[in-house]
């Protein structure tokens, strides 16, 4: 599935630019492209 296949994308990209970056993308910015972690 799509959707499967972005969560792992996702999850590269978080690890690839540490945790500070994987709370936004856990919240959808990913899909936004916008990297920066909401509140």
């Amino acid at each position: 599935m799509v959707g499967a296949h972005l969560e792992k994308v996702a999850a590269r990209f978080a690890a690839a630019l540490g945790r500070d970056a994987s709370a936004g993308v856990v919240h959808g910015d990913f899909i936004g492209q916008n990297l920066v972690p909401l509140p």
